[in-house]
């Protein structure tokens, strides 16, 4: 039962963080929250497996707009990290983008899983605004022998314009 506690306490520590670049007009939103505790019986079928337990939140469980450029059609990035210095051996934090979102502007970039780690990478791109995109986060690799309590990171975006 303790290797259960290990892992809601991971799952319940993961936030989001919203981060906008001071001097730009550009914004971009985050919303929405991953706050998750794991029924006991699906992390036992994993322990039983011998396997570390995974988790993937809904498809739509986190919002991204990038709106406000001072040009209509400035080209933009956005960029993920995690914040947290410590982070256990083979464990992966992972974020993906679901859909397009909505607006007049175009948004590019694989669907697949990006891992999230302590240096910034690349999760998406396009040109004016976009609202609403949806993100869905994984998480995967928790390490069994991880000590009880509550383990907390935040993923940090960050919309960089890189073109008119």
């Amino acid at each position: 039962m303790k290797r259960t506690g290990r892992w809601c306490g991971w799952l319940a520590g993961l936030g989001v963080l919203l981060l906008t670049q001071q001097g730009r007009a550009a914004d971009i939103i985050v919303s929405g929250n991953v706050v998750q505790v794991s029924r006991a019986y699906d992390v036992l079928k994993e322990l039983k497996a011998d396997r570390a337990a995974t988790y993937v939140t809904g498809k739509d469980q986190i919002l991204l707009s990038v709106c406000n450029f001072s040009a209509p059609g400035a080209i933009w990035r956005v960029d993920v990290r995690r914040d947290s210095v410590e982070w256990p051996s083979g464990m992966k934090l992972e974020v993906r983008r679901t859909g397009d979102g909505m607006g007049e502007g175009a948004i590019t970039g694989r669907r697949g899983f990006t891992e999230v780690g302590p240096t910034y990478r690349t999760l998406c791109s396009g040109t004016g605004d976009r609202m609403n995109i949806p993100l869905q986060i994984g998480i995967s690799g928790c390490p069994l022998d991880l000590d009880v309590g509550t383990h907390v990171t935040s993923i940090i975006y960050t919309v960089m314009q890189i073109g008119r």
